[in-house]
């Protein structure tokens, strides 16, 4: 009896954590770091300004200089600094890359523990879970890549880790959960602008509690008013830390989804001349701006006399032709008339714009893990194109674009679950949700505040996904959000299945 009780932390903790590290000690082995492009470069490079403030959410980009400093006085490249001159002047060697991606690996074995530990108390049901995990390569090739999406999923599980905590306690939360769930909220906004969708979910999913299971009470009604209060709290945190970042590096505030939008303008290229002048005058009415009525006409110019749409190079030439020589005329104005533009052409979707959007959302559900990750491999090889735009790339140790970043070239670890796509992930959590019920149901309904509040998660995760669609030209890394929330809604499904398959199994219950 005291040797098992010795032995139950390591079993309940130890075994789990080998699982979920064995496919991380094989990528550090074996995979060179993943490049998100020249995205990671300037949330790892550039210093404090608009790139990594707005346009970029700016927590990656200063805590990814963290590690980076720590490498770079490690491998002494150069003279001992401090990590405020670091940030400002930051220097990229394969030291600092290699304690990045050893960090982002470590986050997400402290991620998943947290969250598999709310839902499975038993050591096995929490190896049942490891296990599963540590067979998603997605989870791990994010881990593995430079860029600000890796710890954005990392802080979401944390995130509903916190949440399943609420949930089974709800009502009677503590004010420290409460705090913390305000807190890693915040956090994931400050990651990307995206999840502020997230602000929502626990006030679904606390409103889904209290009528699915009858528990009207005072008690309950007030924490699902500070439910709401978590997510406005961290909205405004969030912001204010953005403004402050602003203040302190003398960069004026502005919101920069216009810049973005200039991407999601791909779509007119299918269009036929009549059809895409009739959208962009569409959008030149609805706003009553002269230069939004002239950047409609630079945009329908620029597609008669280009084949192709290639957005940073018409930003670039509709920025000097607004500008008619204004030495006035600021990045912040600039990025004032490309929010207009795409104001009036989202509020509402006009009609082109709607049926893009929701034709990209059809094509990504049919898109699986594989192609997630095959992506960060194209990303990566991004880099032996544009040399001039990553200087301090040279020499460092990442994929060879000349045989080792295609996708057909990838270890088959990261096909695994390549026949599974985001629609059959989505059946498959429906139908693991469900099996979960009625287990549940036998116990006592001990976990249904849990069960509903992934499979809420789940669904802002799609909505995450559409959203995405009709700011910006799809990419794979956009279906991120909704595979984290369909693959957290399986694996707790999983916890609930296995759990209850315990109380059966246990020699008390017979």
């Amino acid at each position: 009896m005291h040797l098992q009780l010795r032995f139950a932390p390591i079993r309940r903790f130890a075994l789990p954590l080998l699982v979920l590290a064995a496919p991380s000690v094989w990528m550090l082995t074996f995979v060179p770091p993943l490049w998100r492009d020249v995205d990671a470069y300037v949330q790892t490079v550039y210093p404090p300004g608009a790139n990594t403030i707005l346009l970029h959410g700016p927590l990656y980009c200063t805590l990814s200089r963290l590690p980076l400093w720590i490498g770079y006085l490690a491998s002494a490249s150069g003279p001992p600094v401090l990590l405020g001159h670091f940030i400002e002047h930051t220097q990229l060697t394969n030291a600092g890359i290699t304690a990045l991606i050893m960090s982002q690996h470590v986050a997400l074995w402290g991620g998943v523990l947290f969250l598999i530990s709310a839902v499975a108390v038993d050591w096995a049901a929490r190896l049942v879970l490891a296990v599963f995990i540590a067979t998603q390569p997605v989870f791990y090739a994010f881990a593995h890549c430079v860029g600000s999406e890796t710890l954005s999923m990392i802080l979401i599980l944390y995130f509903i880790g916190i949440g399943l905590r609420i949930t089974h306690r709800f009502p009677a939360v503590s004010p420290n959960m409460w705090l913390a769930a305000t807190t890693l909220l915040c956090c994931c906004i400050l990651t990307r602008q995206i999840n502020r969708v997230l602000a929502g979910l626990l006030p679904a999913a606390l409103a889904l509690v209290v009528v699915v299971g009858s528990r009207y009470s005072r008690a309950a009604l007030r924490q699902w008013v500070i439910s709401i209060a978590t997510g406005v709290v961290a909205l405004v945190w969030a912001s204010a830390v953005i403004h402050l970042l602003c203040w302190h590096t003398h960069t004026p505030w502005r919101p920069q989804f216009g810049y973005t939008f200039v991407w999601r303008l791909n779509f007119l290229s299918e269009m036929e001349p009549q059809s895409r002048r009739a959208f962009l005058d569409a959008i030149a009415t609805r706003s009553n701006r002269p230069d939004v009525q002239q950047l409609s006409q630079i945009v329908n110019e620029s597609f008669r006399e280009n084949s192709a749409w290639h957005a940073p190079d018409f930003a670039r030439h509709a920025k000097i032709v607004l500008s008619n020589g204004r030495a006035e005329f600021t990045d912040a104005g600039f990025d004032n008339v490309l929010n207009a533009f795409a104001r009036a052409a989202l509020v509402p979707p006009l009609a082109p714009l709607r049926a893009a959007a929701i034709a990209d959302f059809a094509d990504a559900t049919t898109r699986t893990e594989t192609d997630a990750v095959a992506y960060l491999f194209l990303t990566t090889a991004y880099y032996h194109a544009h040399t001039a735009d990553m200087p301090q790339l040279a020499g460092l140790r990442i994929v060879d674009a000349r045989g080792k970043s295609g996708s057909h070239a990838m270890p088959s670890y990261f096909y695994w679950w390549s026949a599974v796509s985001l629609r059959a992930w989505t059946a498959i959590a429906a139908f693991a949700l469900i099996i979960a019920v009625v287990i549940d149901s036998r116990g006592g309904n001990r976990h249904r505040g849990e069960i509903i509040y992934v499979a809420t998660a789940a669904v802002v995760g799609l909505v995450m996904l559409l959203i995405n669609c009709f700011f910006a030209q799809f990419q794979e890394r956009f279906t991120l959000p909704a595979l984290e929330g369909l693959l957290v809604a399986v694996t707790v499904a999983l916890g609930v299945i296995v759990n209850g398959a315990s109380r059966y199994l246990a020699p008390e219950s017979r």
